[in-house]
């Protein structure tokens, strides 16, 4: 409903209930000659008026609850439309056979690509905070997706993506996560390691606090490597078929501020 039909409902429903009121209190006070009174703190309202009030607060109830669930179909309606015109931007950009469409909502941007190509290394997001003076680390934050094909290969043609044993798939991620880490960086060292299931969506995940100190440059000297720690976040989304994986890092020195920036884009998560 519009604004103004919303308007001309109200004003409509507001002069119904008070006629209808009068009417009521008219009928049963006058013609059949009925009496009742209300208490209202220290005022008495009898006769007439007490049916009044009556008819009308009951009325206006029910003209709320109308109205309420008017408003709630309106939202739906318009929810459905905005699904419309995605739907008809998608169809109306150009799909050659053996293309599929991406939606880049953050940039404005539709387009066809060819289903064979995957995001480089999976990566589809990567950011960086900006640059500290005297910070020996820029803090990260990578989003890495796995499609069920590529699942299929790692767990050796083993996957059924509608019953997946989540916690082999997590501790495999986990495990090419961990090495991916070790094998980039020089002079690795191994600090703690820790893991516990959290929810992201609604969805079982696995958390993975790594820490590890490293030097930034393979010709660092032995003293220069600093402690790094790394948060991974590891969630299988069934409708998608699909494993998603959200990587924060930082140095320890700063992680416990900066890990609530992470935490608070984890809980900001929804899977479409």
């Amino acid at each position: 409903m519009q604004p103004r039909g919303r308007m001309i409902f109200a004003l409509t429903a507001g002069v119904i209930v008070i006629v209808v009121s009068v009417l009521v209190s008219y009928v049963c006070f006058k013609i059949l000659e009925s009496s009742a009174e209300a208490d209202l703190d220290e005022w008495k309202l009898g006769g007439a008026f007490a049916g009044f009030v009556f008819t009308a607060s009951i009325l206006t109830s029910i003209v709320f609850q109308f109205y309420k669930q008017m408003t709630s179909e309106t939202l739906d309606s318009y929810r459905e439309q905005i699904q419309e015109l995605q739907t008809k931007l998608i169809k109306g950009a150009p799909c050659p056979e053996g293309f599929t469409v991406d939606i880049d909502e953050r940039h404005n941007l539709v387009f066809a690509r060819p289903e064979t190509w995957t995001p480089k290394g999976g990566l589809l997001y990567q950011y960086v905070e900006p640059l500290k003076k005297d910070d020996p680390f820029v803090a990260n934050f990578n989003v890495t997706y796995w499609p069920q094909d590529v699942i299929r290969d790692l767990l050796k043609g083993e996957f059924d993506p509608d019953n997946v044993d989540l916690e082999v798939l997590y501790n495999l991620i986990g495990g090419i996560t961990s090495k991916s880490v070790e094998e980039l960086l020089p002079g690795y060292e191994k600090v703690s390691e820790a893991h516990e299931y959290v929810h992201v969506d609604g969805l079982r995940s696995l958390k993975h606090v790594h820490s590890y100190r490293a030097k930034m440059a393979a010709e660092s000297a032995d003293d220069a490597r600093i402690e790094i720690r790394q948060t991974a976040v590891t969630t299988y989304v069934p409708r998608k078929k699909a494993l998603y994986q959200f990587v924060y890092s930082d140095d320890s020195k700063d992680y416990l501020a900066s890990s609530e920036v992470f935490n608070q884009v984890t809980s900001s998560i929804r899977f479409l």
